[in-house]
């Protein structure tokens, strides 16, 4: 090889980017041409409605920005959710504006979801987001200001008086009417004087101190002038502000947190629930963030975000989620022939054809069903969607050769050459063709742990939920990827497993180490489901998870930090050391980013640095929704079907959390490493997992108190993948009655007596023991009614 020709391949391959991993990728997803990267540098307070206006107040330019979708509330149409977008918005008003708020003189923001002050030299500038109406009312506290505003070129001028300013705007092909109305006070508005067709219409509000303007926008047809009369005729400021916080206060009680000791800590898990509350619309669809590049609907985020939210006794906000995420799949096809899946986006017609999508949707489903007990998910017509969509998915991503699950994406990225590669299917542009390489090899697909993971998990969970002949169908299927995963986790010399099989453009295949092509998805993998086919394995991973994370925090996206976390086993692990990987991002979530000033919201990446483009981004839902799944999960941890008490110093209490027809009420109290429990009062010995038989009162009072007293929990039923009905003391036997459904593992603390697990007939059922320190997993096959029993 000659040295020009050297020089040359060394100069293409370094301008070749090499990805190994999601932190050091930016996302793949292109971003609006008239979005320039110049305005990470730039200063934004961001809120959102419920019902259906984003908010975005920006420093430099004086500027409110409000962004519309309309129906929120009777509309689960993907396109009424969608409507305003990332790259397609409709902008309520084409300017408002506030002249003589100076840059300079700006001094912090007090940030509330709902109610965010701006603090400036002299002057507060309130933002209020109407809970229940499309609606945001804006004040002065000093001695009043000016807001002008410009109409777009297109609209016609219905009104305009001394207090009111209403515009007719028409946007493909829907007819919206916009509204500026001053509340009570001796300001008005001044309007522009001449008028010409087709030309923007021009007014000026001054207002005195605290006196409102209003602003409200939805369809012509849904009357919000009607709304924002109300509200500017209620004489006293107070009175909305408290009407206001009674309705965000009713929704919010459900599964609160109450932190021992912690100010900041509390401090987090009170503006970041609200954060959740607000970017969630009332028909559902959950934004994952409000800056505009994240403003898009993601099945993964939303998933994630909702699950975890869930997992703390706070339902309600999933049961929408589910249903606006299942009714609305990607099509493609025509006719007989069209096709239904569940991608990277909730959208009808433009996806990226990611393999996660479906987990997150079955995922979604069957935490409602099993939290809640409802079988509103479990319908013939939501079983039918995500069968539709588990064929898709097994049609275009399953290999029989191999037995497993082939992806064409790492994160959101698509290999080289994949339909993908090239477009930025977000939104259907074309983008750049890339090269995806791992150590020099050119990576067209993989065979990774993350894709087979929660297929597995997905097939396990489909089969709990169908009362078919799907039920064994799904069931076989998963017992059949479980053999294939094995191979996953048999590593030599290591202790986590590997990332799975990468097939390189000369048709090389990669056995890549741990992390491999994408570190988010190979943690998610490894912490997301409830479901592994090694559970007494799981401990040692996790806990190398999370060491790992702590020795270079930089960089990792904290929706894979939390996951975790949330993981972890407190009745196995260290609680300290999970504390201390929680309280390690702490200070980064308490400070108000130095562009996006907004204090106690938690970000996207640990330790990212202010005024990056891409990734300085807050209030961050599904990092959000992540930290209440591993906060919540130091107190009560969610099981595939039920939940268990553990015992925490880091909590007080987690209160109206929703389970089945039961409100559950836990106290914690005391420290040490012995737990004792009451329910309702009677002492519940031998498990930590509530007994189904014992949550049947409209409230339910769990203490849960830790001590250092030298005796030892023995036969303490810890967990399992199984439901728990009842436990019975026989003679001298203890016996766990149990409901199955296929992959069985019960854990077992302290084991000290021989088990025997029994079928409904009373016949004896092989079984598996296997160890982890402490731990015996008890692991056997079969659905339905089962007895463990322990001699």
């Amino acid at each position: 090889m000659n040295n020009k020709f050297l020089f040359i391949l060394l100069l293409f391959f370094s301008l070749v980017p090499i990805v190994m991993n999601a932190q050091e990728q930016v996302n793949s997803d292109q971003v609006s041409s008239n979005i320039t990267k110049d305005e990470g540098k730039t200063t934004y307070v961001l809120m959102h409605n419920r019902k259906g206006i984003r908010i975005e107040y920006c420093l430099e330019k004086r500027r409110l920005e409000l962004w519309i979708s309309p129906l929120a509330g009777k509309s689960i149409d993907y396109k009424d959710r969608n409507f305003s977008n990332r790259d397609d918005h409709t902008t309520v008003f084409d300017k408002i504006t506030f002249p003589d708020l100076e840059p300079k003189d700006f001094l912090e923001c007090k940030y509330d979801p709902f109610h965010s002050i701006l603090f400036f030299k002299n002057q507060k500038l309130h933002l209020l987001s109407i809970y229940d109406k499309p609606a945001v009312m804006v004040w002065f506290e000093g001695n009043g200001g000016r807001v002008d505003i410009k109409s777009d070129k297109q609209d016609e001028i219905s009104q305009a008086t001394s207090n009111l300013l209403v515009s007719i705007h028409p946007d493909r092909k829907k007819t919206f009417q916009f509204v500026a109305q001053l509340g009570k006070g001796a300001g008005a508005f001044i309007h522009k004087r001449d008028l010409d067709e087709g030309r923007s219409f021009f007014a000026r509000a001054e207002i005195k101190k605290n006196q409102p303007i209003i602003f409200a926008a939805e369809l012509l047809s849904e009357n919000p002038l009607q709304a924002a009369t109300n509200l500017a005729g209620i004489e006293n400021l107070g009175n909305i502000i408290t009407e206001n916080e009674a309705k965000i206060d009713e929704a919010l009680q459900f599964g609160a947190i109450k932190v021992r000791d912690n100010l900041d800590l509390q401090n987090i898990v009170e503006v970041n629930k609200r954060v959740l509350l607000s970017t969630q619309d009332e028909s559902g669809a959950q934004r994952a963030a409000i800056k505009y590049i994240y403003y898009l609907i993601w099945h993964r985020d939303g998933g994630m975000t909702q699950a975890y939210n869930a997992y703390t006794g706070w339902v309600s906000p999933l049961e929408k989620w589910t249903e606006f995420q299942l009714k609305n799949p990607t099509q493609v096809g025509e006719g007989k022939q069209i096709e239904k899946f569940y991608g990277q986006l909730v959208n009808g017609k433009i996806s990226k054809w990611e393999e996660d999508g479906l987990f997150f949707a079955v995922w979604s489903a069957f935490t409602h069903y099993t939290q809640t007990g409802s079988k509103k998910f479990v319908s013939p017509e939501y079983l039918t969607l995500m069968g539709q969509a588990t064929q898709w998915m097994e049609k275009n991503f399953f290999q029989k050769e191999k037995g497993v699950f082939g992806r064409y994406h790492y994160c959101e990225s698509p290999f080289t050459g994949s339909r993908g590669d090239g477009w930025d299917d977000a939104v259907g542009s074309m983008g750049d063709k890339g090269y995806t390489l791992f150590n020099g090899d050119t990576i067209v697909r993989a065979f990774d742990l993350y894709t087979n993971q929660i297929m597995y998990a997905t097939y396990l969970m489909l089969s709990a939920m169908e009362n078919s002949p799907k039920n064994s169908e799904y069931l076989q299927k998963a017992m059949a990827l479980e053999v294939k995963l094995k191979a996953y986790y048999t590593t030599k010399n290591q202790v986590l497993p590997s990332y799975g099989e990468l097939i390189s453009s000369s048709k090389k295949s990669i056995i890549a180490p741990p992390y491999g092509m994408d570190e988010c998805d190979y943690i998610w993998g490894l912490t997301l489901p409830l479901f592994y086919p090694e559970p007494s394995a799981m401990p040692t991973i996790h806990e190398q998870l999370l060491i790992n994370q702590m020795k270079k925090p930089k960089g990792q996206f904290m929706a894979s930090w939390f996951s975790v976390i949330a993981a972890m086993d407190p009745a196995i692990h260290s609680e300290v050391e999970m504390m201390k990987a929680m309280e390690y991002v702490i200070p980064q979530a308490v400070r108000p980013g130095k562009y996006l000033p907004m204090a106690y919201t938690i970000p996207e990446i640990v330790d990212v640095e202010d005024g990056n483009f891409y990734h300085d981004v807050r209030p961050q839902g599904f990092s959000a929704g992540a930290w209440f799944g591993a906060l919540g999960n130091f107190g009560v941890r969610r099981l595939p079907y039920g939940i268990a008490v553990r015992g925490t110093q880091y909590l007080d209490k987690i209160s109206q959390y929703v389970y089945k027809n039961t409100l559950i009420n836990f106290q914690y109290q005391g420290k040490g490493e012995n737990i004792f429990i009451t329910l309702n009062g009677m002492i519940l010995e031998n498990t930590l997992q509530l007994p189904e038989s014992l949550l049947n009162k409209k409230i339910t009072e769990v203490k849960v108190t830790l001590n250092s007293d030298k005796k030892t929990n023995n036969d303490l039923w810890i967990g399992s993948t199984m439901s728990l009905k009842n436990i019975n003391q026989q003679d001298k036997s203890l016996v766990f009655e149990v409901d199955c459904f296929g992959k069985n593992v019960a854990q077992l603390k302290n084991l000290s007596r021989k088990v025997s697990v029994y079928n409904l007939k009373g016949e004896k059922v092989k079984f598996e023991v296997k160890k982890y320190g402490l731990i015996s997993y008890i692991e056997f096959q079969g659905t339905g009614a089962f007895k463990v029993q322990l001699d």
